[in-house]
């Protein structure tokens, strides 16, 4: 077996040192038979729990990134994190060198095991390996130092992302809003290539829940001035913020605004009950406007009502376009288990669109789960369309869960 002076020699584990406790799993002493192979390490994870990760990795018939990455993501998975990041160093002791799926998934175990020294150092090796610039790894190591709450290392990691994305401003954001530094938080949150609603949401909720009413008024009305239109959660943070500052002007002006944002998009009920009382029969385009106007405002009940007004008095306006803007309703508003139901009972079998409705509230919502089934089922009926699984990346992107983000990325290259 390898000493640890001899494996301090070994440039690429020196740095893991303090993991060298973990050396018998890694440098075992019984030799193994490397020819003897198994073609799915999965199953070796799960049945055969006794063997080491590095018994796993040397027994592969095939030894190479995507093998090994797969079986440390066996063990992510099934919350053996101490394996993962002992398969990981058996992989960089046998010469495999890690691509950015593996630094993902290994950079979340340390999260997990809320092991900051380890997130350094893989770090550190990341950048030896000059994968620390690669937006998914600086991203997954943004995470990791926001999460463990290290906003400086937090900001050298996005400092590193060659083209850092919408989620890796997101996640500084929040960390300097964590930590009550809101001036960093404007400095980063105003370098943004593009400010969206979601973007200007965050500072002003990020103020409002912090105590900082003032800043979260100010964010409000340069946000109007930018001509951003607010969504539906912009105003209750920014109507409690001006309360609590005693702006009461400003305070009215947002309450107006929202009175406003409401009342147009109730506008199209009313007309649609002023057509029925004059005798103007709706036909199937009034009757899907209705619906999308209900679907803005998240006039869920509403919704319900005018359609199975549809259904029962005229069921010949109702037309494929109807029933998807029912699903998007319900999902969008997070009413998931109704979703599912209209689903299934549909007069059709539902098209790709209604999946992508399905999709879209899930991801919102952060449904993670129902949107893998949404996002099969789109790949199922499309499979040229790899879109659903970008948006589902995207969203476990969010949400942190970066081996979720590691198996859809695969199942993309495959399909490649």
């Amino acid at each position: 077996m390898a000493t640890v002076p001899s494996l301090m020699r070994h440039n690429k584990l020196a740095m893991f040192r303090h993991y060298f406790p973990l050396t018998n799993d890694i440098f075992p002493t019984k030799s193994h038979n490397l020819s003897a192979g198994h073609s799915n390490p999965g199953q070796d994870v799960d049945s055969n729990r006794s063997s080491g990760p590095h018994q796993l990795l040397d027994e592969m018939l095939k030894r190479d990134v995507e093998s090994a990455t797969s079986l440390i993501g066996r063990f992510a998975k099934q919350n053996q994190h101490r394996q993962a990041i002992v398969c990981f160093l058996r992989m960089l002791f046998l010469d495999i060198r890690p691509n950015e799926y593996t630094f993902g998934t290994v950079i979340h175990s340390s999260v997990l095991l809320e092991d900051l020294h380890l997130g350094r150092q893989i770090h550190a090796y990341a950048k030896k390996i000059s994968l620390s610039s690669n937006v998914f790894v600086g991203s997954a190591m943004l995470d990791l130092y926001v999460k463990l709450s290290n906003i400086y290392d937090a900001l050298r990691a996005f400092q590193d992302i060659h083209e850092p994305n919408v989620v890796s401003y997101a996640t500084l954001i929040h960390g300097y809003i964590k930590e009550g530094r809101f001036d960093e938080a404007g400095v980063v949150f105003r370098s943004m290539p593009e400010r969206n609603v979601v973007s200007w949401n965050t500072m002003i909720s990020g103020c409002s829940q912090s105590g900082k009413n003032e800043e979260a008024v100010n964010f409000f009305v340069e946000m109007l001035r930018d001509g951003v239109v607010p969504s539906q959660s912009t105003y209750p943070c920014a109507i409690i913020a001006a309360a609590n500052v005693g702006a009461l002007g400003i305070g009215r002006s947002i309450h107006a605004s929202a009175v406003k944002f409401l009342e147009e998009r109730k506008c199209a009920i009313l007309m649609y009950e002023k057509m029925k009382l004059t005798g103007i029969q709706p036909n199937s385009i009034t009757l899907l406007g209705l619906l999308l106007a209900c679907n803005h405002v998240g006039l869920i009940d509403e919704g319900f009502k005018y359609f199975n007004q549809a259904r029962y008095e005229d069921p010949s306006l109702l037309k494929s376009e109807h029933y998807a803007c029912m699903i998007d309703l319900l999902s969008r508003s997070g009413r998931f288990q109704e979703a599912e139901r209209f689903l299934h009972h549909l007069p059709f079998d539902p098209g790709v669109g209604f999946w992508k409705a399905l999709l879209g509230g899930c991801q919102v919502h952060s449904n993670l789960e129902l949107g893998e089934v949404a996002a099969r089922k789109i790949l199922e009926l499309d499979p040229g369309d790899v879109s659903s699984y970008v948006m589902l990346s995207n969203a476990h992107s969010a949400a942190g869960r970066w081996q979720n983000v590691l198996d859809i990325r695969q199942k993309m290259r495959e399909k490649d």
